[in-house]
């Protein structure tokens, strides 16, 4: 019977190609940074139009939304100057990360002040909308914080979703203020 080692060894050393056009080839290292999934993300993350990967339709770039018509009149309050530079400042990020993090900031979760239902109601918190115009906050209404952002409700809410409880709470005026001022 013959030992393993002699008739199915491999050996240690393999023979490299020797001939002119035999040299060995370097792989080609990848550049994830230009694959098309990641392309349309930063596209996606900045605003800018971009192809979607699984329809192959183009997606418009996002712009500033309508108006919102509420007697507070947020649109007129801030000037379409501010409106604009907030919005580009946001998009400008692109980062989802950083964006999620503007919103945790700039939506603020308060304590109901009077329950109308009774002991049986499940509704909690209010939230308040606000927008930083030369280091101040400034309350919006919901729509006009959407359509300033270009934002759905729903991106809002998964992102306060998220946090669970730790936007539940309310901080006090002056950890508010030094939170804003940070930022």
């Amino acid at each position: 019977m013959a030992s393993p080692s002699t008739s199915n060894s491999v050996p240690a050393v393999e023979e490299r190609p020797e001939g002119p056009g035999d040299e060995l080839q370097m792989r080609k290292r990848r550049d994830e940074t230009q694959w098309k999934r990641n392309l349309a993300k930063r596209k996606r993350n900045s605003g800018q139009e971009y192809v979607g990967l699984n329809t192959g339709k183009t997606v418009a770039a996002k712009q500033v939304g309508p108006p919102c018509g509420c007697p507070k009149g947020c649109f007129l309050k801030l000037g379409e100057e501010a409106v604009q530079r907030i919005f580009s400042e946001y998009w400008k990020m692109g980062d989802y990360n950083a964006q999620s993090a503007y919103i945790v900031t700039m939506v603020l979760s308060k304590e109901v002040k009077t329950s109308g239902v009774g002991a049986g109601s499940r509704r909690k918190a209010t939230l308040e909308y606000g927008v930083n115009v030369d280091s101040k906050r400034v309350v919006v209404c919901k729509k006009a914080f959407l359509s300033i952002h270009a934002l759905s409700d729903k991106r809002v809410l998964t992102v306060l979703k998220k946090l669970g409880d730790t936007v539940l709470t309310v901080l006090p005026t002056a950890a508010l203020l030094k939170v804003l001022t940070n930022t």
